[in-house]
């Protein structure tokens, strides 16, 4: 008989992992509390990617 292992992930996730879910609620507060200053950002980001600068 072959043992099953079911489990989702056999290894914690990594610290930067980590930092990443904890900036989430973060970046959400953010961007309820300025909302015009999160659109800059989304703005200059596509900008920047659209330009490849």
């Amino acid at each position: 008989m072959q043992y099953s292992d079911n489990r989702t992930y056999r290894t914690p996730p990594t610290f930067g992992m980590a930092l990443l879910f904890a900036a989430l609620p973060l970046a959400a507060l953010f961007a309820a509390m300025f909302p015009a200053a999160t659109a800059g950002l989304v703005v200059g980001w596509a900008g920047r990617t659209a330009l490849q600068r």
